[in-house]
Order: structure tokens, then sequence, then C-alpha cells
């Protein structure tokens, strides 16, 4: 199984049953054993945004039985662009 592709899939699934006000996206990559998502918002990043987004790692990481996760937030202001690279586009 590849475990980037999978990690891609979980986060676009999973991030579409939460809802964010100021999510650009996601950047999810795979370091074998380590799942790094970090999460680009517009504007300042809010304690509720953080909550609901540490959530989603979590269920996502629990996918990887032996996984360990780095979670980050980014302040990333419109027009700024995002990376291409291992991305997930929050356009809800």
């Amino acid at each position: 199984m590849d475990l980037q592709k999978h990690l891609l899939y979980l986060t676009k699934k999973e991030m579409m049953n939460v809802s964010f006000h100021k999510l650009r996206g996601i950047r999810a990559v795979w370091n074998d054993p380590t799942a790094r998502l970090t999460f680009y918002f517009d504007g300042e990043v809010t304690e509720d945004e953080t909550e609901k987004a540490s959530d989603l790692c979590t269920y996502i990481i629990s996918h990887f039985p032996n996984g360990l996760l780095e979670e980050h937030y980014e302040r990333w202001d419109l027009p700024k662009p995002l990376p291409t690279e291992n991305f997930v586009s929050y356009d809800l």
C-alpha cells in the first residue's frame, strides 16, 4: 500500500466532514513512520480552528497503527500561493 496516497485520500475525505471558515487547504506528507499535516489558513488561526484541525489529525492518524503525527498550523493569507505537492485544497 502506498502510504502517501492513503494519507492524502484520508485527509481529503475527512476534511470535508468538518466546517472550517478560513482553511485554504492541508499539506499531508508521509515520512515513515510520521504523518506531517500542515493546515493553511487565511487570517489569524483561532483556537477553535486548531481544535477542529487537531481532532481531524487524530482521526486520520488512527488509520496508521504504528504512525506518528506532527501537526502544524500556518497563517497563509490570500493571495499567497499555496504549495502544490501533497496538497489537498479546501474549496467548500
